[in-house]
């Protein structure tokens, strides 16, 4: 393995590692901006909040696209396969494999991080449900939808580990 190879499989790790632990944030930058939306379009004028997190959201995507889908680009502009004694990393595995023991740890940490928060919820939301008429209005609902989506984003990744480090290694191998 040479030391791009090496810090290419780094990158692309990182970059799975920022969009698993912010799918929250991004579920609720999700959620608010149409709410920030139709109250700005009754006043014609956009807010400062909304302009700030559409552009933070813009950032966090771009690092993330880079990360995964442009590493070399990083790797170039911060001459990190440089000054290196060995051309020559010893590492027999694949990178492929890496990424996939990579997404099968992070799928296991995420559903092991979220399902006891998961539950906590539920319970709360079941015991709020008996006084409340709406489903939709109790706040914990939302919670309910955002960490049982986690779960099940942790066991995508965990069942489709191969494919997803298959998709990620041959868009590198493309390049």
């Amino acid at each position: 393995m040479t030391p791009k190879t090496f810090f290419t499989l780094i990158l692309k790790i990182f970059g799975l590692w920022l969009i698993i632990g912010k799918i929250e944030t991004l579920l609720e930058v999700v959620y608010i901006i149409p709410m920030m939306l139709s109250t700005d379009i009754q006043s014609l004028k956009p807010s400062p909040a909304l302009i700030i997190m559409l552009v933070i959201t813009l950032i966090y995507i771009a690092t993330v696209w880079l990360l995964l889908l442009k590493p070399e680009l990083i790797i170039r502009k911060l001459s990190l396969d440089k000054n290196f004694d060995e051309q020559t990393l010893d590492m027999n595995l694949p990178q492929a494999v890496i990424i996939q023991i990579a997404l099968i740890v992070f799928g296991a940490l995420l559903i092991t991080t979220v399902l006891p928060n998961l539950f906590v919820q539920l319970i709360s939301y079941l015991q709020q449900k008996r006084y409340e008429e709406s489903v939709f209005s109790n706040p914990v609902f939302t919670n309910v939808i955002v960490l049982f989506c986690k779960v099940l984003l942790g066991i995508f990744l965990m069942i489709k580990s191969r494919w997803l480090s298959q998709q990620i290694s041959s868009n590198q191998q493309v390049q």
